[in-house]
Formats: structure tokens, sequence, C-alpha cells
């Protein structure tokens, strides 16, 4: 049933990362919400460093969306003394993954691969592979049909070669999966393996980049804090990056990585 409080949401959202030769991962979000009363900007940043705590930062503010222009992805936003540049390497696809009488979710994969380049606050660069992707949503997340959410990417070490995964399962269970860029029919993914084309990526050893709950995250969003309904704040978030191989039908290997998620929705 659509509920007439939620008639005017708007959240767009781009998530931007990159993993360096050195194990070293940067992820950094840009949001802005419009909803009731509401409307701001939330940008974030982490660094994530295999053996220290992980650096993150984020805060309110007015921070100009990311822009793609061409091949080019650029985001300077002084308020967490960020800037990321990227150059796309692969053009990738824009999806409806959801629409009903209450609203819809647009994904836009931007960049399935790019040369990446994050300025953290402090000084700290990370630079390589990285991807990019943009989400609209016009209506608020717990309203879709899903008890649990696979999302992920894969980006081969040295080719412009991905795969890209989202996986919604419970009510309405639906699976996309882009291959270099492209959506790959009857694909399938699990919590250790995706197979689409031909092509197979066997998600191994993991370094955990963090597991939380979205209260966490909304803690220092009050006024949102206020309005999400209790129970979604327990949903579970885990995060993990890890090198991987791509092996495909004829034996070929393509040595990569992946960064990679799990929703859990009570």
């Amino acid at each position: 049933m659509t509920d007439p409080a939620d008639d005017g949401f708007r959240l767009t959202k781009w998530y931007v990362d990159c993993l360096d030769a050195g194990g070293r991962v940067a992820i950094a979000y840009w949001a802005s919400l419009t909803w009731r009363s509401l409307g701001f900007t939330w940008s974030s940043v982490a660094v994530y460093e295999p053996g220290t705590p992980v650096r993150r930062t984020s805060a309110l503010g007015r921070a100009a969306e990311p822009r793609l222009d061409g091949r080019s992805l650029t985001w300077r936003d002084p308020g967490i003394e960020t800037v990321v540049e990227a150059e796309v390497l692969q053009a990738g696809a824009s999806v409806k993954l959801f629409a009903s009488g209450a609203g819809s979710v647009e994904w836009a994969c931007a960049a399935p691969v790019a040369d990446v380049s994050v300025r953290a606050p402090g000084g700290a660069v990370v630079r390589g592979r990285g991807y990019a992707e943009r989400l609209v949503l016009t209506l608020p997340p717990w309203r879709l049909p899903i008890r649990e959410l696979r999302w992920g990417r894969w980006i081969a070490a040295e080719s412009p070669r991905s795969l890209v995964w989202i996986d919604w399962r419970g009510a309405a269970p639906a699976t996309w999966v882009l291959r270099d860029g492209a959506l790959c029919p009857g694909a399938t993914v699990t919590d250790t393996e995706v197979c689409a084309g031909g092509d197979r990526v066997s998600i191994g050893a993991r370094q955990l980049l963090h597991s939380r709950l979205l209260d966490d995250v909304l803690g220092g969003l009050a006024p949102l804090r206020g309005l999400v309904p209790a129970a979604v704040l327990a949903i579970e978030d885990t995060r993990w990056a890890c090198y991987a191989p791509l092996r495909s039908s004829d034996g070929a290997v393509v040595p990569g990585a992946a960064i990679a998620e799990l929703v859990r929705v009570p």
C-alpha cells in the first residue's frame, strides 16, 4: 500500500570506489535527499588499509553532485576535503530495477571500469582500478520487496574486463549482472560465486571493510533518523574486498579484484 507521507521522496546517491595495488580501498558516497520537510546533501569518504583502523569522514553540506562528462568523472567536496577523479575505461548501462505506483529505482552503472584517484582528508591518496554508479529512488528503500541484497563488482587487474551484479531476494526476487558493461541474461549470483556468459568469479579469502547497522550510518543524521521506521534501523550491511580471478569457459584466467556487499533486512 502506498503511504501518502512518502509522496515527494527522492534520493539520488553516487558511489565510487577504488582499490590500489597495496590493498588499500577508498569508498566515497554523495547523496541528496528530499522528503517531507527534509532537503539536504550528505557526503562520506572512507579509506581502508590492511592492519589499520578505517579512516572515515562524513558531513552534511551543499556539495555539488559528481559530474560525468564523457569519459571523465569528477567530484570535489570541500566539506570532507575530498577530490575524486576518474577516467572511464568501459561504458556501462542504465537499468530500471523497480517500478510501481509508489515509485521507482533507477540504476546507472556509470563506470564498470575506471582509473580512479581519491584524495581523502589528511592528504591520503588512493589510486587504482575502480567503479562508479548512480542510483535514483523515488520511494523509500524500506518499501522495496527485498529481504536480502547482494551487490558487487569485479574488475580485471590489467584489461578492461568487468562483472557487476545486483541480486534481490524476497517477495520479488530478481538478478541483474552486467558483463563488460552489458546485461547478461541467465547470470547467477550466490554468496561465493558469480557466473555470467561462461565467465565465473569465485569469492574466496576476504578483507572485511565494514559490518554495521543502518542505525550506525544514520547516527549523525538526526532529522532523518527520526522519520525512519525503528525496525529499518536494524538493517545489516556487510562489505568486503578480495582478490579473485575470472575463469572463462575457454580456460582463460584473468586476475582481478572484487568489492562486494550483503544487506539483510530483518
